[in-house]
């Protein structure tokens, strides 16, 4: 497997595991020092912003949970670079307090070292999040 194979490995374990439930793999493949940024501002989307090292990520997660279901998440396209990975695809999510549904495509940008995930980059339509939860 080449190193490019490695990384990408790395990011769908992650994606399958989250993906699955299974939360304690999904946080085993998190560095330490791993910076999550949800690149949305958190006056509108609570779980935007930076979220740092595992108990970071974890609560970025639980915010998420709390507010929206994730009905379907997609990769469209994946490809690796220098130390990244870039993720393409598109989410169908219904928000739990208003039982609004959003569908969005989305960007991710992954900093990997082929074993654990050192940051990760969310780029997303936010404008459509922040209406489905009642932010706008």
């Amino acid at each position: 497997m080449s190193d490019d194979e490695k990384k990408q490995a790395v990011v769908r374990r992650f994606f399958q595991a989250a993906g699955s439930g299974d939360f304690a793999t999904a946080m085993g493949l998190i560095a330490p020092g791993c910076l999550w940024t949800y690149h949305a501002p958190v006056d509108l989307i609570p779980f935007g912003g930076r979220h740092e090292g595992p108990a970071g990520v974890a609560r970025f997660f639980e915010i998420t949970a709390g507010l929206l279901s994730i009905d379907a998440m997609e990769i469209d396209r994946m490809a690796a670079f220098d130390d990244h990975v870039i993720v393409a695809g598109r989410e169908r999510c219904t928000v739990h307090r208003t039982g609004a549904s959003y569908e969005a495509e989305w960007l991710h940008l992954v900093r990997t070292d082929g074993e654990t995930i050192l940051a990760y980059d969310e780029y997303v339509d936010g404008a459509t999040i922040a209406r489905a939860i009642g932010a706008l």
